[in-house]
Formats: C-alpha cells, sequence, structure tokens
C-alpha cells in the first residue's frame, strides 16, 4: 500500500450551541439514524450522558442550518473571532489518519482544580475525583476492505502532575514526563462508517455523567453551551461538506 493510499483523511467539527441551536437541534434528531449503533452500545452511552447517530451523505436542512448559524456567530462575534468565547470553542480541523494509529483529539483543555466524574456501569454508580483534568478523545480509525472505515473513540481524562515514565516505542524504551490517565472502554463509541457519512456525538438531556463534563461548556459572559462533535470520513472539503441538504 503506497503512503497515499494509508492515509485515510477525517474531518473533525466542533460546534457550540446556543439557545437557537439546541431548539434546531431537536428537529435533526428524527432525521438521522441513532440505531446504527448497536441498542446496548446507546443504553451505555445514555447511561453516561452521550449521545450520538450517523448522518447520512445527504445532510438534513436543520442540521446544516445549525451550523450555519454558528458560522454566522463566529463571524459576527468579536470574542469569538480572538478565540476567548469559552474555553470549547467552535472549529474544524482536518486530521490525517493511518490504520490503528492514536489521535488524541482535546475537548476541553486543562481546567484547574478537582473535577468528579460518576460513571454508571452496569446500573451502578461510581464516583472518581481528577486533580486539573484535560478532557481528550482516542481517536482510531480501521480501514476494510469494503471501503468502509472502523471509526472507534473513547473518553480519556489525563490528570495530575506531570511524572517520570519509560515508554516502548519501536524496539526502543525512552524516559518520558508523563500525567496519568483515565480511560472508559466500556464507552468507546465504534461503528462502520463510508466516506461522507457524518457521525454525531453530543451530550444526552438532562446533562448528567461524562457527557456533561465533556460536552457543556460555559461562555465568557457566563452562559451554559451544549457542545456538538462531528466527524466526517472522507478528503479535505471543509467548505462543501454541508452543502447537500435534503430540502
Amino acid at each position: 500500500m503506497s503512503l497515499a493510499e494509508d492515509i485515510i483523511p477525517v474531518e473533525i467539527i466542533f460546534l457550540r450551541m446556543g439557545t437557537q441551536q439546541l431548539q434546531e437541534l431537536q428537529a435533526v434528531w428524527p432525521r438521522i439514524n441513532e440505531q446504527a449503533f448497536p441498542l446496548e452500545m446507546r443504553k451505555r452511552l445514555d447511561r453516561n450522558g452521550i449521545r450520538t447517530a450517523i448522518v447520512d451523505t445527504v445532510v438534513p436542512l436543520p442540521l446544516q442550518t445549525m451550523i450555519e448559524s454558528v458560522e454566522k456567530r463566529l463571524q459576527d462575534d468579536p470574542l469569538e473571532q480572538a478565540g476567548v468565547g469559552a474555553d470549547v470553542r467552535s472549529h474544524s480541523r482536518l486530521l490525517q489518519c493511518r490504520n490503528g494509529q492514536r489521535k488524541e483529539i482535546t475537548v476541553r483543555p486543562t481546567k484547574t482544580g478537582t473535577m468528579v466524574i460518576l460513571h454508571n456501569e452496569d446500573g451502578a454508580a461510581k464516583g472518581s475525583c481528577y486533580e486539573d483534568p484535560l478532557l481528550l478523545l482516542d481517536f482510531r480509525v480501521y480501514p476494510k476492505d469494503d471501503g468502509s472505515v472502523a471509526v472507534h473513540i473513547t473518553p480519556e481524562i489525563q490528570h495530575g502532575q506531570p511524572k517520570l515514565k519509560i515508554v516502548g516505542q519501536e524496539f526502543a524504551l525512552r524516559r518520558e514526563m508523563k500525567r496519568e490517565s483515565a480511560t472508559w472502554p466500556d464507552l468507546t463509541i465504534e461503528q462502520s462508517m463510508i466516506p461522507g457519512q457524518i457521525m454525531l456525538v453530543t451530550a444526552s438531556t438532562p446533562p448528567r455523567g461524562l457527557g456533561e463534563h465533556y460536552f457543556y461548556t460555559e461562555t465568557a459572559t457566563g452562559e451554559v453551551e451544549q457542545l456538538l462533535f462531528l466527524v466526517r470520513i472522507g478528503p479535505s472539503k471543509l467548505d462543501s461538506a454541508f452543502v447537500k441538504s435534503a430540502r
């Protein structure tokens, strides 16, 4: 396989949603496919405050409208333009992924202080505390022979002070300053996608568990907003990826 063939382009988009966009999102859910994910996976995610669905290659008009309204706010709001509107900014990014390669996607930057996370596993809730947490997604893709791509997304929190660790890499050992990390493999989102499809991930309603910490943020003006995470498999078409709408 050539270098070009080995690279899988993936677009990721983060959108912060205010009151207007949240109302528009309610019109999106009936038009996208939550049943693409196994029932047990949906239950595990929902118990921990996470909701996900697949959007076909033709984007529903309500989702396109919501994206356009966020883009307009980015253009009109000086705080957004300066990147200080909230601790999470609406933005897009193109990842160049290899088969099984780990990509760290920062959802929320390091927050000073203690964060308490409630993890619900099979109906039993367990709380854990994390100092100065950095909220990430462990993102990996696995191409298949039929042209589809298996996408694996696992929530991860890096926390505490960096410590010297011995890291193995390609038949060698090296010293590296690393923070402790916590992952939730039972909350891994796994889905096969074809180019052009979009995965949508956000918080459940009402907010709870891991999803509340990952997908809610506070703006510089004190307003609480919900975060929407979009993943699209395919070449870089950030200007046209959401143009096709079902009108």
